[in-house]
């Protein structure tokens, strides 16, 4: 059972920062971003110009279902949170036996305004919420990353849950007027081939 709940919370952690990312942004517009596909062990959005190559050993949910998924894990592990939503989340991918994970949600981002501004603002409203929740998340890193042909800001998270710390690349870029974020968490200390460099690689232009 131990091993079942650590897994979970590799999880729960990204999935949380994620979703307190998206209730941060603005109501959908009447067209929202395209719904990814899973076509047998591949993840496709193209309207993102997305594809992403599900590893052996992984297990994959895209759309409702990966909306469904979250919100079975998060009610069985930590119960109802208030504000907490998935609407947005369009795909995660985890590895059961190890915890790392991969989550991608796009979210309305407001018109004309600075990415860069919006990201900042989102990061520390995003810690403000963290703390109310009893999670202190500080950001070591931070650098640029090209991801499918795109350029992604990356901001690395540290945090602590159930007494695991926890590292959160949060990969951030504007597409049209919502903007994509992947969050990835590897877990190398259990499988040495678990980077993030490593599980990235899956990631490809969809086109």
């Amino acid at each position: 059972m131990k091993k079942y709940i650590t897994i979970y919370v590799f999880l729960l952690l990204p999935v949380f920062l994620l979703s307190s990312c998206m209730s941060l942004f603005l109501p959908k517009e009447p067209e929202p971003f395209q719904t990814g596909i899973l076509a047998g062990p591949i993840y496709l959005n193209f309207q993102a110009n997305l594809k992403f190559s599900v590893p052996i050993g992984w297990t994959a949910y895209a759309g409702a279902e990966a909306q469904a998924e979250t919100q079975k894990v998060v009610d069985s592990e930590i119960g109802n949170i208030k504000g907490l939503s998935f609407s947005e989340l369009d795909f995660v991918c985890v590895n059961y036996n190890t915890g790392s994970n991969v989550l991608i949600g796009y979210e309305l981002i407001p018109r004309n305004d600075d990415f860069d501004k919006i990201i900042d603002k989102t990061i520390e409203n995003l810690k403000k919420q963290a703390t109310d929740t009893g999670i202190v998340i500080t950001i070591i890193d931070s650098f640029d990353q090209t991801i499918a042909g795109r350029d992604y800001r990356v901001e690395v998270a540290e945090s602590t849950m159930r007494g695991i710390t926890i590292h959160t690349y949060m990969c951030f870029a504007k597409i049209d007027s919502y903007a994509c974020m992947i969050f990835v968490v590897p877990n190398d200390c259990v499988d040495p081939n678990e980077t993030f460099d490593n599980i990235i690689v899956n990631i490809s232009e969809a086109a």
